[in-house]
C-alpha cells in the first residue's frame, strides 16, 4: 500500500517498513514535480517588481494594486516577499509555513474549492530552484 494517495504531498520510501530495522537499500520513489505556468511566472516577476519591499513598508503602501492582485487583507506584519507573493491570508486557515495536511488528492482545499496555496508556492520555487527555503524558512504570523 502506498503511504500517500497522490504524488508531491509526501516523501515516499520504498520498503521502508518491511523490516524490524531499515536497511541501508532504501531509497526515495521517482515523482515528477509540478511545473510552473508561463502566467505564475509572469505574476510573480509582476509582483516582485511592484512588491519586493512590502515586508518594509506599512501596510496601507499599495493597498489597492495588493489587494488586487494578492488579495492582501492589510496585514500588520506583510509576508508577500517569503511567500512568493501569494497572500497566506488567502489559506481559509490562515497557513504560512506549510500545508495543513488537509487538502484533497487533487490539490484542492478541504475548506474550499480553491487550489491549495502551498502547491502554488511549491511550483513558483521549483521554478527558482528554491525549494529548499520552503523548508528552512520560518515565516512569522501577519496578525
Amino acid at each position: 500500500a502506498e503511504m500517500a494517495p497522490y504524488p508531491h504531498r509526501f516523501y515516499l520510501f520504498d520498503r521502508l517498513f518491511s523490516q524490524a530495522h531499515a536497511d541501508n537499500g532504501s531509497h526515495m520513489n521517482d515523482a515528477e514535480l509540478p511545473r510552473s505556468s508561463s502566467w505564475e511566472n509572469f505574476y510573480f516577476n509582476i509582483c516582485q517588481f511592484m512588491f519586493s519591499h512590502a515586508s518594509k513598508q506599512s501596510a496601507d503602501e499599495h493597498f489597492i494594486s495588493k489587494k488586487m492582485l494578492t488579495g492582501c487583507p492589510r496585514c500588520k506584519n506583510c509576508r508577500l516577499p517569503q511567500t512568493y507573493y501569494i497572500c497566506p491570508e488567502t489559506c481559509p486557515k490562515s497557513m504560512a509555513n506549510g500545508p495543513c495536511g488537509g487538502s484533497k488528492a487533487d490539490g484542492k482545499c478541504e475548506l474550499s474549492n480553491a487550489e491549495c496555496i502551498h502547491s502554488r508556492k511549491l511550483r513558483l520555487a521549483l521554478w527558482r530552484n528554491e525549494a529548499d527555503l520552503l523548508e528552512e524558512r520560518y515565516i512569522k504570523p501577519g496578525f
